[in-house]
């Protein structure tokens, strides 16, 4: 009795201890992991310990539903649906409902450049305009070559402007990749602004967040490649990996098993502001259905953006986990290999450091479990807060999905790390 209360006060202590982790979530789960004290003389399971967690970052974040995993590199260690993910409907959430990623998506964009770079087809240390068919270069820097490695790292220089944040849309894109990048980037696009589409600073001297830069990476793959990105993914990730109901548009996935994201309205006003109101997508004229449930919830209808590659992808939990999977193990799949080892290697190696961050190539690491850095990636947007989290000294990773904003997924997923 005394060797499992201190392996469960061991396992609470390593949940709290982590800085980014708000205790609160977790007070639940600690009763259960002490509730053996109380008179049940058992210890709880890892998977009732994980459900607790689960439960509980439901009930703090008030969010409509989470979908979660964990996953070591060969199966599935626990994995749970709850809440909603139609609320109106009370269509639960599962693991198999499919749901917009957000940012995590650019892990895609960056397994195929690197599948690209192998083969000697792409240099990451190149001009960036050798393989997109115009120049592209900072006006205040026009010398400077830009490049993937740069683009991968958030040091381009290229910036979200105006453009950029109001282009989001119901539906599918409604323009092709391609033409929009270089009406975004070029002298003489319609959509092209000195001010608004760069920043000030050379390229390659300061790490600033970039969605832009992942739309530029998608058309370096494009033509490279001969293939339309998001057909690239489909035959060179999606289907070595088996990630069925995985798709780049709404018209290559089941959009009836696609789960409803939810803003919030708080006191008038959507909750998470700052972040949402600047892409400008909760307004009369973005994408929302234009009605507020009796809790707050206001249901977004499902949108996209003509950058698609930047945080678009739309999958599910039990997919998505066969894509940390194959990172696990080094890059390998049961049909071969998505990527070598060594490539990985190189995306989980700190490239730049950037507001305590460990920024990798499109990987970052922002907290530590042990002394060892996490690798992973998030995704936000209206009705959108996913986390993909990699622990590799203990062969685990962690998928989070909510289907509202803001929910801070990361700390689910970190905690769930804890109990590998």
């Amino acid at each position: 009795m005394a060797q499992a209360g201190l392996a469960a006060d061991a396992i609470f202590r390593e949940i709290v201890r982590e800085d980014q982790v708000d205790r609160r979530i977790f007070l639940k789960a600690a009763g259960s992991l002490l509730v053996f004290r109380r008179g049940s003389g058992t210890a709880p399971s890892g998977g009732e310990t994980r459900e607790a967690l689960a439960r509980d970052f439901l009930a703090k974040t008030g969010t409509p539903g989470v979908a979660c995993g964990l996953y070591s590199p060969s199966r599935r260690l626990w994995q749970g649906g709850f809440g909603w993910a139609n609320v109106e409907r009370r269509i639960p959430m599962r693991t198999s409902n499919i749901q917009n990623i957000g940012s995590i998506s650019k892990t895609f964009v960056g397994t195929a450049i690197m599948q690209l770079a192998e083969q000697r087809r792409i240099n990451l240390d190149g001009d960036v305009s050798d393989s997109i068919g115009f120049e592209l270069r900072n006006p205040a820097w026009p010398r400077l070559a830009i490049t993937p490695r740069q683009l991968m790292t958030h040091t381009s220089s290229l910036r979200d402007g105006s453009a950029y944040t109001s282009a989001y849309a119901c539906g599918d894109p409604w323009a092709e990749l391609g033409p929009w990048i270089k009406s975004y980037f070029a002298p003489e696009g319609p959509l092209y602004s000195r001010e608004q589409n760069f920043q000030s600073w050379r390229p390659g001297d300061t790490w600033a967040y970039c969605n832009t830069a992942f739309g530029v990476l998608g058309l370096v793959v494009e033509r490279v490649s001969g293939q339309r990105f998001d057909e690239y993914c489909r035959s060179h990730i999606f289907a070595p990996l088996g990630m069925p109901d995985t798709g780049w548009r709404l018209s290559d996935i089941p959009v009836a098993r696609h789960v409803v994201p939810y803003t919030r309205i708080v006191g008038g006003k959507p909750e998470g502001a700052e972040s949402i109101e600047s892409v400008g997508v909760v307004t009369e004229q973005g994408p929302t259905m234009g009605r507020t449930l009796p809790d707050g919830l206001t249901p977004n209808c499902l949108y996209n953006h003509p950058n698609y590659p930047d945080g678009f992808l739309r999958t599910t939990v039990d997919a998505l986990s066969r894509f940390a999977q194959a990172y696990l193990r080094g890059g390998a799949t049961s049909h071969g290999r998505i990527l070598d080892a060594a490539a990985i290697q190189e995306m989980h190696t700190k490239q730049v450091e950037a507001e305590g961050q460990q920024q990798g190539l499109v990987w970052a690491a922002t907290s530590q479990i042990d002394g060892e850095w996490v690798w992973g990636h998030g995704g936000s947007d209206p009705g959108v807060n996913t986390s993909l989290k990699l622990l590799k000294s203990r062969s685990a990773a962690a998928v989070v999905f909510t289907n509202s904003y803001p929910t801070r997924p990361q700390d689910l997923a970190l905690a769930l790390l804890r109990t590998a």
